[in-house]
């Protein structure tokens, strides 16, 4: 009944923030700095897939425009509050509102393990498809560990209910993209990180 509470209130935005960061999150994200100054160049149009409260938009180097995408309108609304010209998307990301061919970075932050498998395959094909020819898809997400106890109690907490394997995420990832490198860290959960370019 308490990890139910803890997870319903995990939508609103500030409790979302403070059980992000308890979770390891803003440790997750110095690592991602140098990725995304590796990837993401000036002019440039970032889609932050499930974005939250759009804690990444910090990380994106000058003169990229930053879009947060996410479903809960609670997240986005303290987003709102902390970032006045914010541009944020209220939507599903198996059905994004964004052109075609139009993004040059879409980021999957803490994402796929909330989606089945349906859903997975639904939203990265989507990803596929508002990614420029040679667009970058940057994707990091929790893999399932039975023998890290932090990481198994992580699990129970976790609103994500589709914890993966790093091979099952590597082939789902491989079968669209044309991945240029992957990297597995461990903080509390163990992490799989993977950098791809969208397939001609």
């Amino acid at each position: 009944m308490l990890v139910e509470l803890a997870q319903r209130a995990a939508s609103i935005g500030w409790v979302y923030d403070l059980s992000q960061n308890v979770a390891g999150a803003h440790l997750v994200r110095r690592r991602l700095r140098r990725h995304l100054a590796a990837i993401c160049t000036f002019p440039g149009w970032v889609l932050d897939i499930g974005g939250g409260t759009g804690k990444l938009q910090a990380l994106i180097p000058p003169g990229c425009r930053y879009f947060c995408l996410d479903i809960e309108m609670p997240k986005l609304q303290r987003y709102v509050q902390i970032n006045q010209s914010s541009n944020p998307l209220l939507a599903d990301a198996t059905r994004m509102p964004v052109r075609t061919a139009s993004v040059d970075l879409v980021t999957w932050i803490f994402i796929a393990h909330h989606l089945t498998d349906e859903m997975l395959a639904a939203a990265l094909d989507e990803t596929g498809r508002v990614l420029k020819e040679g667009g970058w898809i940057l994707f990091l997400d929790p893999v399932f560990s039975a023998r890290r106890w932090p990481g198994r109690l992580l699990w129970k907490l976790d609103r994500g209910s589709h914890p993966r394997s790093e091979e099952d995420l590597r082939f789902v990832l491989n079968s669209r993209f044309q991945m240029e490198q992957w990297n597995r860290f461990a903080i509390y959960h163990r992490y799989l990180l993977g950098m791809g370019r969208k397939l001609s």
